[in-house]
């Protein structure tokens, strides 16, 4: 899971063909015009989110952190995180690593980060309190819950976490590998690789139903999560990557670009959180997939599984409070470029077809899938002998 604000790092192998495939889409946003602006549907412009960072402070010379949303202890030795605590609710009351002992701490913008030999914790303060563990070759992991937490696994691979006042979902992100549950603890080790441990807690701005979120995150479905504050290049934006995903959002003017690139085998779907007044789901637009129109899924469930259409894209749009979420549901990966724009009420009242491109507005569209479709061949060619 790829943190907010997380420090460059130089990309080689295959993350470096992904950099290089969002590279090409980002240049990519700048071709087209945006439609007009849908009118003021009254909404909060700058709408709380479920990424929105804190501004988190180490405390006793780093031995522990104080947040806007969460706080805990980092101990020395045996446990990365202690007395683990969002908005009030203590969570974990460890999480424990084998032959751990930190030898670093620090607070990078609104990430905690706390390292060892082999170990690497991230903390997100925020409200859905995102935490994420490096954890080396032959290691074990052992969740101690807090006082009056449950564990349950859900769907044979997560743990579903259940306290008073809160829930939250607990997984593994390498194939093939969960979570036992035992004594009231869940366990975890590595073997040979390594592998990422994550937690992702509900939160009252989640606009999807927990039930289907923590679903996806915890079977692997979901790629990634954006949350967008506002419109325009300052607008605050965090990103939530489970896995060698990369994605690039922009918003402005009721027109919102995802740039997605990766070199994951399966599909992924992606959720990205905008302000309800920039695209409310009531809203007639125009959505379209490297340049063609795409279609609607059935359902909410339907869209955060990406291997379940024939390979076949798709999206879903639905709105609450002031908040409107996309799902988008990418079947394979390469680079590709998400475009969905509020239709002018000019355009609305044309002989011409809803949902499809119009004229000038068309040419960005296919130029853009012109040239995703010359990278996608650059980039992913095999090499030569």
């Amino acid at each position: 899971m790829s943190l907010p604000s997380c420090p460059p790092t130089h990309p080689t192998g295959k993350t470096q063909l992904a950099a290089g495939a969002l590279l090409v889409l980002s240049a990519l946003l700048v071709l087209s015009t945006p439609l007009a602006a849908a009118e003021d549907g009254g909404f909060d412009d700058t709408p709380q989110t479920p990424g929105e960072v804190g501004t988190p402070v180490l405390t006793d010379g780093g031995a522990g952190f104080d947040g806007t949303y969460v706080d805990g202890r980092l101990p020395a030795e045996g446990a990365v995180v202690a007395n683990f605590t969002r908005e009030g609710v203590r969570l974990f009351a460890e999480i424990r690593v084998s032959e751990y002992g930190r030898l670093e701490s620090r607070v990078n913008g609104g990430r905690i980060e706390a390292e060892g030999e082999g170990v690497r914790l991230e903390v997100v303060d925020s409200l859905a309190a995102y935490l994420r563990l490096e954890l080396g070759p032959f290691r074990g992991l052992v969740v101690v819950a807090a006082d009056g937490v449950t564990f349950e696994l859900g769907g044979g691979s997560y743990v579903e976490v259940r306290a008073q006042g809160a829930e939250g979902v607990l997984f593994v992100g390498c194939d093939g590998r969960a979570f036992e549950l035992e004594g009231g603890h869940a366990f975890f080790s590595t073997g040979e690789e390594s592998c990422e441990v994550y937690f992702r807690a509900a939160t009252d701005a989640d606009v999807l139903p927990f039930a289907d979120l923590d679903d996806s995150v915890g079977s692997g479905n979901l790629g990634a999560e954006v949350s967008v504050g506002g419109e325009g290049p300052d607008a605050p934006v965090s990103l939530i990557s489970y896995g060698p995903v990369e994605v690039n959002v922009t918003l402005d003017d009721s027109r919102l670009t995802v740039a997605v690139a990766g070199t994951v085998p399966e599909g992924k779907s992606f959720l990205v959180l905008i302000p309800r007044s920039s695209v409310d789901a009531d809203d007639e637009i125009n959505v379209s997939f490297d340049g063609r129109p795409l279609a609607r899924a059935l359902t909410i469930t339907d869209a955060l599984n990406a291997t379940d259409d024939g390979g076949h894209p798709e999206y879903y749009l639905t709105s609450s409070g002031n908040l409107t979420a996309i799902v988008l549901s990418v079947p394979h990966f390469s680079v590709h470029l998400f475009v969905l724009s509020v239709v002018p009420t000019a355009v609305l009242q044309a002989p011409f077809p809803v949902g499809v491109p119009l004229g000038e507005a068309a040419v960005p569209l296919v130029l853009g899938a012109v040239v995703v479709a010359g990278a996608a061949a650059v980039l992913w060619r095999k090499p030569e002998e």
